[in-house]
């Protein structure tokens, strides 16, 4: 049965793929994000567009009115940035979410967290979703990513909590970027012994698994919290030297201790807090821990309540963004 189905962020990287995957599927979807120019490359795939705000509370209302199911992908992540940035975009608009789906009477949210939430200086292994939340949160993202999940966790409306680790693949707008840039310049330097294991997940893999999440008929699943992964953890830093090669860059060589590295990001965050508040300093402890820790998730109540599994394995995944990379070089 067809459904109405409201995406926020659907001008993102995941919001915009299950956007397109749900029209494909047959439902009539509402795209809604800032970016006006990615709203209008979701007109002309058919998908209904409007631009709001999310902190506007009688906007939010509108959006959601007459919708059957909303997915909440929208929200600012980024490792730096202002607490009240972070605030107005991750918590307050959650909560404008929240009330309005109370108001409208839609049947489920989903709601996009993220595993940041675990995020801890420490290697964590196979980590289950009743897994204690960090209580020193690194950065003010994952501060507000813990906000605004404890509000849809709270609430009484019926909702699925989903967290992927690591998206990737064409469209990446963050992980690859960052990684490409910083070995192009020769500025990515192996951080610790670097054979610390992770999990990432290829994006149509996170599609896939908001789409199930959204339109599971598994009553028992309402409520529930799920770590979405590629299922197959990777060597980070051999994946990294994969990208390289394929890419024809440098791979890094350079080891720096993780120690050293995460003290200097508490020295330079510490700096930029006092006097360049707007600048991400080039070392953050967050990137650290991403880069020198080791962090896996289990999925196996995503696979055993939602029916998830993974649809395109990690280094499938890495050849595809490598061909979309190449294209987009050729087009240049």
């Amino acid at each position: 049965m067809s459904k109405r189905i409201l995406v926020t962020g659907a001008t993102g990287f995941l919001g915009g793929g299950v956007a397109r995957r749900l029209l494909a599927e047959g439902h009539d979807v509402l795209g809604t994000g800032r970016n006006l120019v990615k709203g209008n490359e979701l007109k002309a795939d058919g998908v209904e567009f409007q631009a709001a705000d999310l902190s506007d509370a009688p906007s939010v209302r509108r959006l959601c009115k007459d919708r059957d199911i909303i997915i909440h992908s929208a929200a600012l992540s980024s490792p730096w940035g202002r607490l009240e940035d972070f605030k107005t975009a991750n918590v307050d608009a959650t909560r404008n979410i929240l009330d309005a789906v109370k108001e409208c009477g839609a049947e489920r949210l989903v709601h996009i967290s993220s595993p940041s939430v675990y995020c801890s200086d420490e290697d964590q292994f196979n980590i289950p979703e009743d897994h204690a939340f960090t209580t020193a949160p690194l950065n003010y993202y994952i501060q507000s990513k813990i906000e605004a999940e404890e509000l849809v966790a709270s609430s009484e409306i019926p909702h699925i909590i989903l967290r992927p680790r690591g998206i990737f693949g064409p469209g990446d707008p963050s992980i690859f970027p960052r990684l490409i840039d910083r070995m192009a310049k020769k500025k990515l330097p192996i951080v610790g012994r670097g054979n610390n294991v992770v999990d990432i997940t290829y994006i149509d893999n996170v599609v896939h698994a908001t789409c199930l999440a959204a339109l599971t008929e598994n009553r028992d699943a309402l409520g529930g919290i799920y770590n979405i992964t590629n299922g197959e953890s990777v060597e980070l830093w051999k994946f990294i030297n994969e990208l390289a090669d394929k890419l024809e860059l440098p791979r890094p060589t350079r080891h720096l201790p993780y120690k050293f590295l995460y003290g200097i990001g508490f020295i330079l965050e510490g700096i930029h807090r006092l006097f360049l508040p707007e600048k991400e300093p080039r070392i953050t402890r967050y990137g650290v821990v991403v880069l020198g820790r080791s962090t896996t998730l289990s999925i196996e109540k995503a696979k055993e309540e939602l029916g998830y599994e993974p649809i395109v394995g990690v280094w499938e995944g890495l050849n595809r963004y490598v061909e979309w990379w190449r294209n987009q070089k050729c087009n240049e």
